[in-house]
């Protein structure tokens, strides 16, 4: 399913496998503590992540709908890749999903890996299984993004980045680039002879 369309042929390749595998093995590192056999909660919930999973679980709804199940399957490794905690954090509660997170997550995840995501889910605590389970609801205003990162370069050089509203206009953008602390300082004061904005994309700022 992961090597790409249903209907597209694909030479068989067990290099290929390996990715998924090491997909399955961060998807448990997520939930299980690999040497303690601890379950792993976060304390709190990280809007990014919770954002990314409500895209996650629309998405991968929309792809099983489609038969388009190898891009379901490129969204959930995306969402365990921004969810695996970083290497060497003692402290499992500061990353990683909340218990509700991760119920969602197992559940979503259940169609394409059923074994290890019953697995998980009887770990975290779910009764009676993932067969049969809603599929879990999506809030429809954190599908799309409401800020956006821009690069701010002076002579060409990326010196700043600054998240502003999506919808802001060129001269919001250049009053916030001009006053973002690290502009000031690689600008030393010298005399701005000009500010090109590309709204939505970068600032050139040139001295």
């Amino acid at each position: 399913m992961y090597m790409g369309p249903l209907e597209a042929s694909k030479p068989w390749n067990t290099r290929d496998i390996i990715g998924v595998f090491r997909f399955l093995q961060r998807a448990w590192r997520l939930v299980v503590d690999e040497k303690s056999g601890e379950v792993l909660f976060a304390a709190a919930t990280d809007p990014k992540i919770e954002k990314l999973l409500h895209r996650t679980i629309h998405r991968v709804a929309e792809d099983i709908e489609r038969l388009s199940l190898n891009t379901a399957i490129a969204a959930l490794i995306e969402l365990v890749n921004a969810s695996t905690r970083p290497t060497g954090m003692t402290d499992h509660t500061a990353g990683g999903m909340t218990r509700d997170q991760l119920e969602r997550f197992v559940t979503i995840l259940w169609p394409f890996a059923p074994h290890i995501a019953d697995e998980l889910a009887l770990r975290i605590g779910v009764v009676g299984g993932l067969y049969g389970r809603a599929w879990p609801s999506h809030d429809a205003s954190l599908l799309f993004e409401s800020e956006v990162e821009i690069p701010v370069q002076i002579q060409g050089k990326i010196r700043a980045r600054l998240l502003v509203p999506i919808a802001s206009d060129a001269a919001t953008i250049e009053s916030l680039a001009l006053a973002h602390a690290d502009v000031v300082a690689a600008i030393a004061q010298r005399p701005v002879k000009k500010v090109i904005v590309v709204a939505g994309r970068m600032v050139n700022i040139v001295v």
